[in-house]
């Protein structure tokens, strides 16, 4: 929770960032990892986890690519899908220390073995920390753009794509 609070303050609304019961979100984020959670009719993503003596320190979700379904707020997934990095977080404190780049050799990994390629993610735009994080990691922006709604204010979000199975 507070990876999403420091690397989205100012692109997201403090007064909503501000608003995160921190309890709440945490508990929200162990049942995902464990998997108790579904997200509509999608299946579920593999969760990995970072660790440093125990002690988690970012974590990431890696999937099939979520199509947009017209006329729904759930998203599909096509038989054949790409594969797509749902999410990932690192706490701020270890942000520089390599567990970054760890988690996402994990990821990569992860995704040629389920042979998901191309893979995708998105990234608010003006995350300018992470999209560089990503293009260090042989992500590419391919301008394909979307809008998310917090509190009445429109986020622009980037989409990223790289290939997997041919690295």
């Amino acid at each position: 929770m507070r990876s999403w609070q420091v690397a989205y303050r100012g692109i997201v609304p403090d007064e909503y960032l501000d608003s995160i019961d921190e309890a709440e979100r945490v508990e929200q984020w162990a049942q995902i990892l464990r998997g108790e959670v579904p997200v509509g009719n999608l299946p579920l993503p593999l969760n990995i986890v970072a660790e440093d003596d125990g002690e988690v320190v970012g974590f990431a979700n890696v999937g099939a690519f979520r199509q947009p379904d017209e006329g729904s707020e759930t998203p599909r997934v096509e038989a054949d899908a790409p594969g797509e990095l749902w999410a990932m977080y690192v706490t701020p404190e270890r942000w520089g220390t390599g567990a970054g780049g760890a988690l996402m050799a994990a990821t990569i990994d992860e995704l040629r073995a389920k042979r998901y390629d191309p893979a995708y993610l998105w990234v608010l735009t003006d995350n300018d920390r992470a999209r560089r994080f990503y293009e260090r990691q042989g992500w590419v922006c391919d301008d394909v753009s979307t809008t998310l709604e917090v509190l009445g204010n429109e986020i622009a979000e980037i989409r990223y794509s790289r290939a997997v199975l041919a690295d």
